[in-house]
C-alpha cells in the first residue's frame, strides 16, 4: 500500500502581537549570548549572567553556556518537489538550498512541520525555531510566550523525528537565511548569502532576541515582517 503523505496539523490560533523593533540593517551579524554563572570582567562589566556580543566568524567559534552559532554555506534557491538524491545538506536542520514552491503557514505548531517548506520561509526572511524531543514542557512554554510578543516572520515547532534530530533532542535550534546587498533597497543586488544556525542548550530571552534583531527579515526575497504575519503563508 502506498504511504500517505503526512500533513502537519494547522498552527495554533494567532495571538495579537506586541511588536518588537524592526530588524537592524544588514551588516556583520551580532548575537548577544549569555555567559554562565560566576564573575566576569568584560569592558568594565562584572557579574554573573553578563552578556557579550559575538560577530561574524567570532560567533561561529564562540562557545558559551547558551548558544553556539555556525555560518552555513548557501546551497541555491531552486524550487523542488523533493530533494535530489545526490543533494547533501550543509546542516541539519537545513537553512538554505532547494525548497518547496509553497511556504508553511507562519505560526506556532505542536507537531513537526515539513522541512522542505520551512526553507522557503527562511528564503523570505523568516526565523525558524525548532526544539528537540528532550526539551522540557516548561522550556517550550517559555519559547511560546516569547514568540507571542512579536510572531511576525517566525515559525516555531518541534524538530522532526529522525536520526539527525535525535542528536539534538536537548537542543533548541534557531535558523535564518541572510543576505548582504550592495544597497539599502530590498531589490538591490545580492553580494553575499549564507545561513545562520544557532544551537542552544536552553531558552534565554536576550540571546533569542539578539538572533531576531540581527537576522530576521534579511532573506534573499526581502519580505517585510508584516508580509510574514501569523496565519499567512
Amino acid at each position: 500500500m502506498a504511504k500517505k503523505s503526512r500533513t502537519p496539523a494547522p498552527p495554533r490560533a494567532v495571538q495579537a502581537p506586541k511588536r518588537r523593533t524592526e530588524p537592524r540593517k544588514p551588516g556583520r551579524g551580532r548575537l548577544w549570548l549569555a555567559v554562565g554563572l560566576g564573575s566576569l570582567l568584560l569592558s568594565g562589566a562584572i557579574g554573573a549572567g553578563a552578556y557579550f556580543a559575538l560577530g561574524g566568524d567570532d560567533a561561529k567559534a564562540g562557545a558559551n553556556d547558551v548558544c553556539q552559532v555556525q555560518t552555513v554555506k548557501a546551497q541555491g534557491q531552486g524550487h523542488v518537489d523533493k530533494l535530489p538524491k545526490d543533494f547533501k545538506p550543509a546542516s541539519f536542520p537545513r537553512v538554505t538550498g532547494p525548497h518547496d514552491p509553497q511556504t508553511i503557514i507562519y505560526g506556532e505548531y505542536d507537531e513537526s512541520v515539513t522541512q522542505l517548506q520551512l526553507v522557503h520561509n527562511l528564503e523570505h526572511g523568516a526565523v525558524v525555531v525548532q526544539w528537540g524531543a528532550g526539551v522540557s514542557e516548561e522550556t517550550i512554554n517559555a519559547i511560546r510566550a516569547w514568540y507571542r510578543t512579536d510572531p511576525r516572520g517566525m515559525v516555531i515547532a518541534p524538530l522532526p523525528e529522525n536520526d539527525e534530530a535525535e542528536k539534538l533532542r536537548d537542543k533548541i535550534m534557531l535558523a535564518a537565511w541572510v543576505v548582504e546587498r550592495d544597497g539599502s533597497s530590498p531589490d538591490a543586488r545580492i553580494t553575499k548569502q549564507e545561513g545562520k544556525l544557532a544551537s542552544c542548550s536552553r531558552f534565554d530571552e536576550d540571546a533569542f532576541n539578539g538572533f531576531l534583531d540581527d537576522y530576521r527579515g534579511r532573506g534573499p526575497e526581502g519580505f517585510t515582517l508584516d508580509q510574514m504575519a501569523p496565519g499567512s503563508g
